[in-house]
């Protein structure tokens, strides 16, 4: 089954926006290392060395974010739990995360989306529980 349209559209705006998050977190990274390396600093194992694990750790969870959000698009894992907690995360960056968060929740409530995130069917709810049991019953 395809990714539909409105959920790719989601996925790679997210993709170009944690893009930008590698890219600063690198950048920060590499000039701690160029820092620490040249001895600009003056207490290279305080405060610098926790900096410099804590900006390379933001960076590999991008990377790990966008690995996630194409693999998602292949259709490989299929499961909105990630999904929603990256978009409730995305609400507390105003404004574009914000917005951006509520599109997705808004995009994750479309039937077409849920049918693809649950495998070819549609979740199941109270209404469609009691179906299933009368139809159960009536065979």
């Amino acid at each position: 089954m395809e990714c539909p349209r409105k959920l790719r559209v989601v996925l790679w705006v997210w993709i170009v926006l944690l893009g930008v998050w590698v890219a600063v977190f690198g950048g920060i990274f590499l000039i701690l290392v160029y820092r620490l390396v040249m001895g600009l600093q003056e207490n290279p194992l305080g405060i610098d060395l926790a900096l410099l694990v804590i900006v390379s750790a933001l960076t590999w969870v991008g990377v790990y974010l966008i690995k996630k959000c194409l693999g998602l698009m292949k259709g490989e894992r299929r499961s909105d739990l990630f999904l929603r907690i990256v978009a409730g995360l995305n609400l507390l960056q105003i404004p574009m995360g914000t917005a951006l968060g509520i599109v997705t929740f808004v995009v994750l409530g479309d039937s077409e989306v849920k049918i693809f995130l649950n495998n070819g069917e549609l979740p199941m709810t109270k209404e469609r529980l009691i179906e299933e049991v009368e139809r159960l019953k009536q065979q």
